[in-house]
């Protein structure tokens, strides 16, 4: 196990190169989501496309809440992670009852981008005050795009497998 301080370093460099990577993918997400939505599953589902756009950017709250929420349990602070599991869990059922009846499936998808967005807050916050991270330590740098290069390369088996300094 690691140290708490080498542990908040390591989890905010992935954190960092984790984001990058949802970045792409949220975009697919938005442009793709009425071949997503028609063409895999039929035109009847032609009104879920706005519903995944909107949902599409709360992939960034979830790997929050998973990064950080794995790493505070591993340094034997699981309730810490759960305390923002339970933020987003609040939220969402805050913002469900106030934005579905009003808004529907397009309302339902807000209230979880939102919730899901608040945990990922939530537990980023707690995560830095715990392991003594700066939250400036979240945004990414632009050596992060060399890391993840680097870590490409070495799952391919062409360079050395430790990528995080």
């Amino acid at each position: 196990r690691a140290s708490a301080s080498e542990a908040g370093r390591r989890v905010a460099v992935v954190f960092r190169i984790s984001f990058l990577i949802t970045i792409p993918v949220v975009i697919v997400l938005i442009v793709a989501a009425p071949i997503l939505c028609v063409t895999v599953f039929g035109d009847e589902f032609r009104g879920s496309i706005d519903d995944l756009r909107v949902l599409a950017p709360g992939a960034f709250g979830i790997t929050a809440m998973k990064l950080f929420g794995n790493a505070l349990t591993a340094q034997r602070q699981p309730m810490l992670a759960n305390a923002a599991l339970a933020i987003a869990f609040g939220a969402t059922i805050g913002l469900d009852l106030l934005l579905i009846p009003r808004y529907g499936g397009v309302g339902a998808a807000w209230a979880s981008t939102l919730a899901y967005t608040a945990g990922g807050i939530a537990v980023a916050v707690i995560f830095s005050r715990a392991l003594r991270v700066r939250g400036a330590d979240f945004v990414p740098r632009p050596g992060d795009l060399g890391r993840l290069s680097a870590s490409l390369r070495a799952r391919s088996g062409r360079a050395p497998t430790e990528v995080i300094e």
